[in-house]
């Protein structure tokens, strides 16, 4: 071979190493790091288990049906369920003579509630028109005066669908996808 050719085959070789090297510290500082990050969990979650077991000793009646229902919704996880209700205009009370047309998207517990919303539906919807027209249009203008009113829709539905509990019925959530005051 001539002197032009080594240095730049010795380079190259050079090159490879460093490359592997650079390689090789950076897999084993990924494996140190993933190790600890994840026996860091570990050993929280087995300090958890020692406090829940002493915690669940003083828990009432209430509290362990939340957590059993907690434990369901985490096996039956897939994608949510969502219905959407017609659309209804109200008239308000007070004196302003104001119209409210809101239209309401319930999260439901499951796919069966979606059939029990369509049977209560009449029901449902008269339900809701004597909750609207009862609030005036100054209580529903404020951020506050909507969330109560999502949060009393969700328990005016889940009353009408028999829940024992309104708070934790077959409808998880409510949101207004459209919400107009006049």
């Amino acid at each position: 071979m001539s002197e032009a050719q080594k240095p730049a085959g010795s380079n190259k070789m050079k090159l490879i190493i460093i490359i592997l090297a650079a390689l090789a510290v950076i897999g084993i500082g990924g494996a140190v790091a993933a190790v600890v990050l994840l026996k860091k969990p570990a050993a929280e979650a087995q300090a958890e288990d020692g406090a829940d077991e002493h915690a669940d000793e003083g828990k009432t009646e209430k509290k362990k049906k939340k957590k059993k229902k907690k434990s369901e919704d985490e096996e039956h996880a897939g994608p949510p369920v969502f219905e959407q209700l017609e659309p209804l205009v109200v008239n308000l009370s007070g004196e302003s003579a104001s119209v409210m047309r809101v239209a309401i998207s319930a999260k439901l517990d499951e796919e069966k509630t979606k059939e029990m919303i369509g049977q209560y539906r009449p029901k449902i919807q008269g339900e809701l028109l004597l909750l609207f027209s009862s609030k005036t249009a100054e209580e529903l203008l404020t951020h506050e005066g909507k969330l109560k009113l999502i949060e009393e829709t969700k328990l005016t539905i889940n009353r009408v669908l028999e829940s024992e509990e309104p708070s934790e019925g077959p409808v998880e959530e409510v949101s207004f996808t459209d919400f107009i005051i006049q």
